[in-house]
């Protein structure tokens, strides 16, 4: 949403900057919408339109800085670190663990770099389209297994012959 030169960025509201307070330490941007009081029932969507309507306000960038949250500090304090996250999987045979391994952490590093995206705005948003939806389906029925082929239907029988009362 772009701001016209006379309109004055409105301000966040309180649920938001704690959304905003929450989002580095969160796993997800549902987690931090409900962390920042929003309903548990549709956090994701909550979370992910306070963000949209953040990202459209002007003073976003100086409630980040405000905040510690400028891009080389959530980079350098927040990112990279969690680009090194790992978790253990362990291994259980007859309810006993028999080993355990140490392996990267992918889920949480591919939420921290997708939630800083969209805080960033690298995502293009989806515009909506209005047109009819036409989807095209060809069967090749050259591609399908033989099946067992029903007996041929029969014509029913009928009798031609004309009723006793024209006669």
């Amino acid at each position: 949403m772009k701001l016209s030169p006379s309109r004055k960025p409105r301000r966040l509201t309180h649920r938001q900057k704690k959304l905003l307070k929450a989002l580095p330490g969160a796993s997800s941007v549902a987690d931090a919408a409900r962390q920042a009081g929003y309903s548990p029932k549709r956090a994701d969507q909550s979370g992910y339109q306070a963000l949209k309507q953040i990202a459209g306000n002007e003073s976003i960038l100086e409630l980040l800085k405000r905040h510690g949250l400028d891009d080389d500090t959530v980079i350098e304090d927040y990112l990279v670190p969690l680009m090194n996250a790992t978790e253990t999987k362990f291994f259980v045979h007859s309810g006993k663990v028999v080993s355990k391994r140490v392996v990267p952490a992918w889920g949480p590093r591919a939420k921290g770099l997708d939630t800083f995206g969209m805080m960033r705005g690298w995502y293009k948003s989806e515009q909506p389209n209005d047109a009819p939806q036409i989807r095209s389906v060809l069967i090749n029925m050259a591609h399908r297994p033989p099946q067992a082929q029903p007996p041929p239907l029969q014509p029913p029988a009928f009798d031609i012959s004309a009723p006793e009362k024209w006669k």
